[in-house]
């Protein structure tokens, strides 16, 4: 087999050369893409519900401009001066109608009213004294000495007749010693107070009443015999007017009143005991 020399090889002759097709570079916001087609799908969404909501408000607000506004409280004639608003005005209620008398038939007997009217059984006169009451005072009665009082009725008394009253404690628990309680206070204790004040027109505090921590015994504050008012320029030289009863056991100076209370000068009030 012939070979052909090396310069004699065939020379290749260079021809035109096609270039590849140009790629087209795609767009961000290509509808073809997955993500700017939702981003697409959700600015319609809103856009639409946005107008829905603006289309429901305004007829909403059409619709209450064209409904007469009602007014508060009950509904008047138009003709008729407005109700003032408020409390409103207490219900009027009809007076009761008379009942007839049952009829009487023919040929029957009719009652007789008598000329005179009968004679009432004279009724023996009470032996309780009611007292008046004061001004803004609840009217008191006191059916006996020995009847007692709760706090609220006493304190009600005593505000309305001036005397103001203290506990060391801001309280009024009967149970409690640094309390000021009237429960339980007899009633002649209370109107021998009432009549101190009144005799010797002296502002008056009461600081004890009920509660425990004094003294015990008969007479006693617990049992309702006894109640402590302050000193006082007035209230010293009133009671130290009154007729000497000697010493207490204690030292304490003892005074006794026309009416019958006896007072005790202790250290920073007087002990009162009304039996």
């Amino acid at each position: 087999m012939t070979r052909l020399p090396h310069d004699h090889r065939p020379a290749c002759v260079p021809g035109p050369v096609a270039s590849p097709p140009a790629r087209r570079k795609p767009d961000r916001f290509d509808l073809r893409r997955p993500l700017p087609r939702l981003v697409a799908l959700a600015m319609g969404t809103m856009l639409a519900a946005t107008a829905i909501i603006v289309t429901a408000s305004t007829a909403a607000l059409a619709s209450a401009a064209a409904r007469p506004i009602a007014a508060d409280g009950p509904p008047v004639p138009s003709d008729g001066p407005a109700l003032p608003m408020g409390r409103p005005p207490a219900p009027v209620f009809p007076r009761a109608t008379p009942v007839p008398a049952p009829l009487q038939s023919p040929g029957s007997p009719q009652p007789t009213r008598s000329a005179e009217p009968a004679a009432t059984e004279a009724k023996p006169a009470s032996s309780v004294h009611q007292p008046a009451a004061e001004p803004g005072e609840p009217n008191l009665t006191r059916p006996s000495k020995a009847t007692r009082l709760d706090h609220e009725f006493v304190t009600d008394v005593l505000r309305a007749r001036g005397i103001e009253w203290r506990s060391t404690g801001n309280c009024s628990n009967r149970e409690k010693p640094t309390c000021t309680s009237f429960d339980g206070l007899r009633w002649e204790t209370l109107d021998g107070l009432l009549r101190f004040a009144r005799q010797s027109d002296c502002e008056i505090t009461v600081t004890g009443g009920t509660e425990r921590g004094h003294a015990s015994g008969q007479y006693s504050h617990y049992n309702g015999y006894k109640i402590d008012i302050a000193t006082g320029a007035c209230v010293d030289r009133e009671i130290e007017g009154y007729e000497r009863e000697g010493v207490r056991g204690d030292g304490a100076k003892l005074y006794r009143s026309p009416e019958g209370g006896l007072y005790a000068r202790e250290s920073d009030h007087w002990d009162i005991t009304y039996t």
